[in-house]
């Protein structure tokens, strides 16, 4: 279950383990929600989900599909990224991502790497927001957290 250099947990094509897993969504059952509803808009496209693991240290969610050989998608705190290389794979295809998950109800913006779907716990803006605490960006792994400390890696988060 664990690479050979311990650095990842595969969990195959089973993505609710991995999220059970990785842990962040234990009290946000919406999150569950909102990736199937991410995978079955790009599941046209990208096709079935071929694998996911959790990275050491538990920062991400990382999925690839069948018919895109790369991770296309990771999901953390409060958002998930679609891969700018999987949004190309589509568009090479005629098809547009953002507009498929778009159709399902998210919110979508443009990411540093893609695009970003936010969750109710994530960046407070948008048809997805909810309000609560101020969240800050981590500088080591770019989540966002409350508070001032990143839990991952304890370092001062950035206003």
């Amino acid at each position: 279950m664990t690479d050979a250099n311990d650095n990842r947990v595969d969990f195959g094509t089973d993505v609710n383990a991995a999220l059970r897993h990785w842990g962040h969504y234990t009290d946000f059952p919406d999150g569950f929600d909102q990736v199937r509803r991410v995978l079955d808009a790009v599941a046209p496209t990208l096709g079935e989900v071929a694998g996911c693991y959790v990275l050491a240290g538990g920062r991400y969610v990382a999925i690839r599909h069948t018919a895109f050989p790369d991770n296309s998608m990771y999901v953390n705190w409060g958002f998930i990224d679609l891969s700018a290389r999987s949004m190309a794979f589509a568009a090479e295809r005629g098809a547009d991502l953002r507009a498929a998950i778009s159709a399902a109800g998210l919110a979508v913006e443009d990411g540093a790497d893609g695009i970003v779907i936010w969750n109710a716990r994530g960046i407070r803006r948008g048809p997805n927001a909810a309000s609560g605490p101020e969240l800050r960006t981590c500088p080591e792994c770019f989540l966002q957290w409350p508070g001032n400390r990143c839990p991952d890696d304890d370092v001062e988060l950035n206003p």
